[in-house]
């Protein structure tokens, strides 16, 4: 919807729930909306035998760590497009030390709340060897995947 917003110029707007009008965004993901992450992969056995930890900073459009708590649904995938569900972990991710996890399908999807900050983690653990990738469904319906979590056995 196209409204004139008033004054000399015409540009789009958006009739919001209460009846006003505010400028239409150019595009999803606008400063403030969470768009994309950053994903930092531990190695395997770091802090604990089997265990790899995974830290997502949840982004907007610019790049810039959000600053409020976000709610996403996430899985697991066999490949690095996201297109498939994952194997099940020998036991269950479990939160790392940011965020809340609650689980949607036991061990391959859950949906997780960052901190205020925009920060989650979470622990991956199996005794054998599995590559997985974790996938973050945006609020567009993009996917954003991370980079392989490999557990070497």
């Amino acid at each position: 919807m196209t409204e004139t917003g008033g004054g000399s110029t015409s540009a789009p707007f958006v009739r919001l729930h209460d009846g006003k009008l505010a400028p239409a965004p150019d595009k999803f993901g606008t400063k403030g909306e969470v768009y994309g992450a950053t994903f930092t992969i531990g190695t395997e056995g770091n802090d604990t035998a089997n265990v790899i930890s995974v830290t997502v900073q949840l982004t907007d459009y610019f790049g810039i760590n959000m600053a409020v708590p976000n709610t996403l649904v996430c899985f697991i995938s066999n490949d690095a497009t996201g297109l498939s569900t994952g194997t099940a972990h020998s036991t269950s991710p479990v939160i790392g030390t940011t965020g809340v996890l609650k689980l949607l399908i036991t061990d391959v999807c859950w949906l997780l709340t960052s901190t205020a900050l925009g920060l989650f983690s979470l622990d991956f653990e199996d005794n054998g060897t599995q590559t997985v990738y974790l996938v973050l469904c945006m609020p567009d319906g993009r996917h954003v995947v991370s980079d392989a979590i490999t557990h070497a056995a």
